[in-house]
């Protein structure tokens, strides 16, 4: 018999669904409900946050999972620890839910501020007749947001995640100094990956303020004593940036063992000489 996860989910929130369906049907016959109509009764009334939450009491680790059931409604949950992202946007005609919001903006045209996020440990109820909810299925905890996910795998136009790059860029920037000994003349700044571009746009940003106030010290320091020459000479001081490495876009690349990194790099990457 199959242990693969999705077999488990599956066999979870059957039984449990299975469970409610065979309670209603009693509550509705003893009401003396016609068959005909029982069915129905059943569809509207069935509580898919309840089969979740008994589905997932035990479950562990990071999810963002979507369901549909036979009868019409439907579900996205996220696990309580907040590992997996999931948004949403939901008006009059759509309920659309995706990993990242990005693809929501494109795909329906619409503003960052209307997407909203799948709180961790909860689930959005997508009934048959179109009303939606958020319902907590599992208490909330402490978040875990997966960070290899985040920094390889978001979309780098998502707005939360090009600000984070940008600052993750500009808070290295003191180890880098430290490291070239704030020789900047004789360093030259790149990226690699591509994925690695708007960090360093943050980088450079940061190395760009760090001159400003080396040349604002040094101003101060001669005041008086510049001409136009060596003050041209000190403001064009600035950070040597370079596209050093390029990357064939007909390869793709991946996580390989060490054994073979070298000679995959060495076909994937190019430099640009003379830089």
């Amino acid at each position: 018999k199959e242990k693969a996860d999705t077999v488990t989910i599956l066999e979870k929130i059957g039984h449990f669904l299975d469970e409610q369906n065979e309670k209603l049907y009693r509550k509705f016959k003893k009401q003396g409900i016609a068959k005909k109509d029982v069915s129905q009764r059943i569809a509207d009334e069935i509580n898919i946050a309840k089969i979740l939450r008994k589905s997932a009491k035990k479950w562990d680790g990071g999810y963002a999972m979507a369901g549909l059931f036979g009868h019409g409604d439907a579900f996205v949950l996220r696990d309580p620890s907040g590992i997996r992202p999931a948004f949403f946007y939901d008006d009059d005609e759509i309920t659309v839910a995706a990993s990242e919001r990005p693809v929501i903006q494109t795909a329906f045209n619409v503003p960052f501020k209307e997407i909203k996020e799948v709180k961790p440990g909860h689930a959005l109820i997508i009934k048959k007749n179109g009303s939606t909810s958020l319902k907590e299925i599992r208490k909330p905890l402490p978040r875990m947001a997966c960070s290899f996910e985040r920094i390889y795998f978001s979309r780098g136009n998502d707005s939360d995640i090009y600000r984070e790059r940008i600052q993750l860029g500009q808070r290295v920037c003191p180890a880098i100094l430290n490291e070239v000994d704030h020789d900047l003349k004789h360093t030259v700044f790149s990226f690699i990956p591509n994925t690695a571009e708007i960090s360093f746009y943050g980088m450079v940003k940061g190395m760009e303020s760090y001159l400003n106030h080396v040349k604002r010290d040094k101003i101060l320091k001669h005041e008086g004593e510049l001409d136009a020459s060596k003050l041209d000479e000190l403001l064009s001081i600035r950070p040597r940036v370079e596209k050093i490495a390029w990357k064939d876009v007909k390869m793709r690349t991946f996580i390989t063992e060490d054994s073979s990194r070298d000679d995959l790099v060495s076909h994937v990457y190019d430099i640009t000489y003379e830089t």
